[in-house]
């Protein structure tokens, strides 16, 4: 009794918790094809607005269809209830990328457009693939739509409010000056960032780029005033950039100041491809999030895990000197990715994606292809615990919430049946999915699941647990199995493994827990 009180003391310093998750509520919205799904932001009232696109009048979408692939946005009161569901489009097909709600209180619809003025579209745009953006109120009623684009292709980045009647919006284009964009490419794809008001006309412009291929995808303000973009990059040192490129596409950070001039940048990769999507700001210091594809090569000191690529979190100070690097995935998995985080009431953060392969030290639990993935990591990056549910087929996180109840509400795909945690059926091939957890999310408040003891021991761990263990895996620390089996009561005997550091996992129910364990 006295290891394992002594060992729960030093259970609770380390924060090595399992989170008892309970699926309390499921929704899903579709069509009988596939429906895309890429944004959703909170209503005034508490409620949804989900944005995506659709090419199937059926099901879920009740309004009219203008063309092969319309913009489809549905608006979801406080009890997910479906107040209305609204279609934009042209003759053509438009496709959705981002959703900005402004300050105002209105809503931007961001997407391609390959329609002429047609339908609900009233601008012809400027080439044969431009930036589209919609403006909506609450109601869904449109109040303005304007092209931005070359005679080039153009894409759509993210988007963000800059004060309370301005508003920036990312396009990667290889167009020069022509539509509406006046300023020259300064390579191949470049970012143009465009500055305007609420009624989209545009007040100023800037370009950032290489000599060669450039995208800027997220863009956040940072506690000091400053934007920040998370870009891919293939360029060398040239044009704006500063640093060389390791290998095939790597992570660009960039800080500008208020007027979008260069303040800081670093690039970060290795021989594969690497991108950082996601920004957490601490109070000294960033935590960049991403994939990663490549094995320890330029920049990229820790280890290529999945078969594609790893989840990646990488900590930095201020001045973007790295600090401390980690990577997620298991030789079994395709890739382990990070989509999102939601920061809880406690100021914890807890990392939302998806998964897929067998299990490994940073996911002990796959129902089928890919499922929902959810973690938390200690100050130096180590997992604290891990948690993924999903069907028979594959699910995709777009984005989560955290509720006044403190309950985790998550949107994303769905592509099964109902079939193991997922009760709810697709109505075609691909719907938008809604599902609510509920937990204990506090770590000063949750509850110590598994109990092990004496750790370090010879090779005898004795192992108690709230309720039955279902399910166990041991891992070397490079993620190779060392022993599983089903069922595990009273003792666990690893004494056949070497003297060193392994990792376990326990399931039970639909928990799961990660402890160290030291063989001496």
């Amino acid at each position: 009794m006295k290891y394992l009180l002594i060992f729960t003391v030093i259970f609770l310093q380390l924060h090595l918790f399992a989170q008892n998750f309970a699926i309390t509520e499921q929704q899903h919205w579709g069509t009988t094809g596939p429906d895309g799904f890429t944004n959703v932001e909170r209503t005034s009232d508490g409620g949804y607005l989900l944005f995506g696109n659709a090419g199937n009048l059926n099901n879920t979408l009740s309004d009219t269809l203008y063309g092969s692939e319309d913009y489809w946005v549905i608006r979801l009161d406080n009890n997910k209830n479906m107040l209305w569901n609204k279609t934009y489009g042209g003759s053509s097909t438009e496709t959705a990328a981002n959703l900005l709600k402004l300050s105002n209180g209105n809503f931007l619809l961001i997407g391609n457009s390959y329609s002429p003025a047609s339908g609900r579209k009233t601008d012809p745009g400027y080439g044969n693939i431009d930036v589209w953006v919609v403006c909506i109120n609450e109601n869904g009623d449109q109040l303005w739509d304007k092209c931005y684009g070359t005679t080039s292709p153009d894409n759509p980045g993210s988007a963000i409010n800059i004060s309370e009647n301005r508003f920036a919006m990312i396009v990667n284009t290889i167009g020069g000056a022509t539509g509406n964009k006046t300023l020259p490419s300064k390579g191949d794809f470049d970012g143009w960032i465009i500055e305007l008001d609420t009624l989209g006309t545009i007040l100023n412009e800037h370009v950032i780029g290489g000599d060669s291929t450039d995208f800027l995808g997220n863009i956040q303000r940072l506690n000091n005033g400053h934007y920040l973009f998370l870009c891919n990059s293939r360029s060398g040192i040239s044009g704006d950039k500063n640093s060389p490129n390791f290998g095939n596409n790597d992570a660009w950070v960039i800080e500008t100041d208020t007027n979008f001039i260069i303040v800081n940048q670093f690039a970060f990769g290795g021989t594969g491809v690497d991108f950082l999507g996601l920004i957490v700001e601490k109070s000294n210091s960033y935590l960049f999030i991403g994939g990663s594809g490549s094995p320890v090569s330029g920049n990229k000191i820790s280890p290529k895990r999945c078969v594609s690529s790893d989840a990646i979190i990488l900590q930095t100070d201020k001045n973007f000197t790295v600090l401390n690097e980690k990577s997620f995935g298991h030789s079994s998995a395709t890739f382990y990715l990070i989509n999102d985080y939601m920061i809880l009431p406690n100021n914890e953060v807890v990392f939302a994606g998806c998964v897929n392969g067998n299990a490994s030290p940073f996911n002990s639990r796959i129902s089928h292809s890919f499922d929902f993935w959810l973690m938390q990591v200690d100050d130096n990056l180590n997992q604290n615990w891990n948690y993924s549910f999903g069907s028979s087929g594959s699910e995709y996180l777009v984005k989560g919430f955290v509720n006044s109840n403190y309950e985790l509400e998550l949107f994303g795909h769905l592509d099964a049946p109902a079939s193991y945690d997922i009760s709810v059926s697709t109505f075609g091939s691909v719907d938008i999915l809604y599902v609510k957890l509920s937990s204990d999310l506090s770590i000063l408040e949750s509850q110590l699941a598994v109990g092990v003891y004496p750790n370090p021991s010879r090779g005898i761990f004795h192992v108690t647990s709230a309720t039955p263990i279902s399910a166990y895996s041991v891992f070397s620390v490079d993620g190779r199995l060392q022993a599983s089996g089903t069922a595990l009561t009273g003792s666990l005997d690893l004494q056949h493994l070497p003297s060193g550091t392994y990792i376990a996992n326990f399931v039970s129910g639909k928990t799961s827990t990660s402890l160290k364990l030291v063989i001496e």
